[in-house]
């Protein structure tokens, strides 16, 4: 089983969430297992991150979404920019997720 977590991130920020906005940011979660997520949160949990701010995206095939958050951060910019770059890139990320629910939801699938 696998669940997926903290791939969005540099490690430091993975151990000590309060490094950006306080804390007050998102953490992805996804994988198959109920009551593995559930360890993984405790685990986070004890890292410093919130309930509030771990977001369950659902099965494994939602990690897909998150792969491409980390490279769009540039290293170079201070924590505050970096921080308003991330809020733009969840909201892109949401629009996205929204759709794939969508298409769930109403049962469409893209015949390639």
């Amino acid at each position: 089983m696998v669940i997926k977590t903290l791939n969005t991130m540099w490690c430091g920020l993975m151990v000590n969430p309060k490094l950006v906005g306080n804390g007050d940011h998102i953490n992805f979660i996804s994988g198959n297992n109920s009551e593995a997520k559930n360890k993984v949160i405790k685990l986070l949990n004890q890292f410093g991150w919130l309930d509030k701010n771990i977001l369950d995206i659902g099965d494994i095939t939602g990690a897909r979404a998150t792969e491409s958050l980390l490279p769009q951060i540039n290293h170079g910019e201070s924590l505050e920019d970096q921080s308003y770059l991330c809020k733009s890139i969840l909201v892109f990320f949401g629009v996205g997720l929204f759709i794939i629910f969508l298409t769930r939801k109403l049962n469409l699938t893209s015949e390639a």
